[in-house]
């Protein structure tokens, strides 16, 4: 669909007069992150790992009414993987902001190796 050639001369790129997202979104956020919402962030992330790795070890892969398939399992391992990424990222900002936390940062990490290594059944 073609604009009128009015419309056209005063269409800008970008956003609308007033928009207000890169304020507050974003890489272009001038809100810095406090350490208070990150702990939270890490507290909620590692609560859902916690979660669905006591799903995890309570599934079983079979054919019954209740069980999953392989696919299904793969889908759910990738998952506890993406998580733990994420934690593992929030962690890595988290001690760049307070870099005095060292001693959390490791005993976090070790928590989060520990856990794989349960779910994966080798010594990490």
């Amino acid at each position: 669909m073609r604009l009128p050639q009015d419309a056209d001369a005063t269409r800008r790129p970008g956003a609308p007069p007033g928009n207000t997202n890169a304020q507050t979104h974003g890489v272009y956020s001038d809100v810095p992150s406090t350490d208070v919402d990150i702990d939270t962030r890490i507290a909620d992330l590692n609560r859902r790992i916690e979660q669905l790795s006591a799903y995890i070890d309570t599934v079983t892969i079979g054919t019954g009414d209740r069980d999953i398939d392989v696919d299904q399992y793969a889908r759910l391992l990738s998952l506890h993987g993406q998580l733990t990424s994420r934690l593992g990222r929030l962690l890595r900002d988290r001690q760049q902001i307070c870099p005095e936390d060292d001693s959390l940062l490791q005993q976090a990490i070790n928590d989060a190796l520990d856990q794989a290594s349960e779910i994966l059944g080798v010594k990490l």
